[in-house]
C-alpha cells in the first residue's frame, strides 16, 4: 500500500473545550492529505461540544463522533484507538491546531520499515533527521523536550496501539505512560525537525494551577516505568531517573511557591533527589545547571534551597 492510499485516523478527546473545538477541528479538515478519518470522542462534556461534534459529521462523511459518559481523557483516547480504521493514527487535543500539512509532512517519512514518525515539538532553525531504534527514542524522550512525553505531535502504526494504552484515572503523565510502553514495542523511530502541531495551552503555565495530588501520580507513573525498564533491562535506567528527579524537584517548588506543603510527599521527592545523587551524583553532562544547583542545594541544605526558591520565584511575581 502506497503512502497516498493510507487511512490516517486523527483521535480528538473532547471535553470542555467549545472555545476552541472549531478552530481544532477546522484545522484538521484543512490538511493537504485528504485521507483522514476524524474521531470525535465526546467525553460527557456538560457544554455545546457534543453538538458542535455533530453538526461537523453532517458537513464532512470523514469525521465520526461517539459520544460517551465522562470517563477522562485516558478512556476518550482508548474509545478512539478502538474506533479506529486507519493504518496509521494521530492524536489533536481540542484546544490545538494542525499546521495543513502536518500529516502530510510526517507521511513523507514512513516507510516499510519506520513504526513511528516524531515532529519537534517546537519549531527552531536546525533541520534534522534522526533514525532512531526504541531504546534510543526512549531515552530522546525523556532527555529531549523536543521530542516530548506528549503522544500529540506523532504519527504512529495502529498495529502497536491497543484500546487499553492509557492509564484510566490519570489526570497527569498518561501521555508519557502510553508512549513509553508504545516505544518499548516498535523497532524504528524516526525523529524530525519539522514542527507543525500547534500548542495553545501548556500543561504547565503556572505553579499555581496545578493540583498537588494530580502531579503526583505523574512521579509514580515514572517509578513504574522505572520498574518495568530495570526489570526488562532495557539500559536506560539513568534517562529515567533524571526525569524522575526533575519531577520531583517541580513538585517541591510548586509546594514550596505556594507554601502548601504535603511533608509525607516533600519527604518522598527528597529522598529520590538523594538517592539520584547517591547513584549517579548531579554532575551528568545532560543536567543543566539550574538544576545542578538545585540537587546540590537540596541534599546539602534543604531548607536554604526552599527560602532562595520562594525569595526568587515571589521576586518575578512582584
Amino acid at each position: 500500500m502506497t503512502q497516498s492510499t493510507q487511512l490516517v485516523s486523527v483521535v480528538v478527546p473532547v471535553f470542555k473545550k467549545e472555545d476552541t473545538l472549531s478552530k481544532c477541528i477546522n484545522s484538521i479538515l484543512s490538511q493537504s492529505y485528504e485521507k483522514i478519518e476524524i474521531i470525535l470522542i465526546d467525553d460527557g462534556s456538560p457544554d455545546n461540544c457534543g453538538d458542535i461534534c455533530d453538526e461537523y459529521a453532517l458537513y464532512d462523511d470523514r469525521i465520526k463522533v461517539f459520544h460517551q459518559e465522562n470517563k477522562g481523557v485516558s478512556a476518550a483516547r482508548d474509545k478512539g484507538v478502538e474506533l479506529a480504521q486507519g493504518d496509521l493514527i494521530t492524536f489533536v487535543d481540542a484546544d490545538d491546531i494542525l499546521a495543513s500539512q502536518f500529516i502530510e509532512k510526517l507521511m513523507s517519512y514512513f516507510d516499510d520499515t519506520i513504526d513511528v514518525v516524531v515532529g519537534k515539538n517546537r519549531p527552531s532553525s536546525k533541520n534534522f533527521k534522526m533514525t532512531l531504534s526504541n531504546i534510543e527514542a526512549i531515552k530522546r524522550m525523556f532527555l529531549d523536550d523536543n521530542f516530548g512525553v506528549n503522544v500529540w505531535g506523532k504519527l504512529y502504526r495502529k498495529k502497536y496501539l491497543n484500546k487499553e494504552m492509557f492509564p484510566l484515572g490519570i489526570k497527569m503523565g498518561e501521555d508519557m505512560y502510553a508512549l513509553f510502553h508504545v516505544l518499548t514495542q516498535v523497532k524504528k523511530v524516526v525523529y524530525v525537525s519539522d514542527s507543525m502541531y500547534i500548542q495553545q495551552s501548556s500543561e504547565f503555565t503556572s505553579y499555581n494551577n496545578v493540583n498537588i495530588a494530580e502531579f503526583y501520580s505523574s512521579i509514580k507513573l515514572l517509578k513504574e516505568i522505572l520498574s518495568y525498564v530495570k526489570k526488562n533491562r532495557l539500559g536506560c535506567e539513568e534517562c529515567i531517573d533524571m526525569a524522575l528527579v526533575k519531577r520531583c524537584i517541580w513538585l517541591i517548588n510548586i509546594m514550596c511557591i505556594r507554601n502548601d506543603f504535603d511533608e509525607s510527599l516533600y519527604d518522598l521527592c527528597l529522598m529520590n533527589v538523594k538517592d539520584f545523587v547517591k547513584q549517579y551524583s548531579c554532575r551528568h553532562s545532560c543536567l543543566s545547571l539550574k538544576y545542578k544547583i538545585a540537587i546540590l542545594l537540596l541534599c546539602l541544605c534543604p531548607k536554604l534551597y526552599l527560602r532562595l526558591f520562594s525569595f526568587v520565584k515571589r521576586g518575578e511575581v512582584a
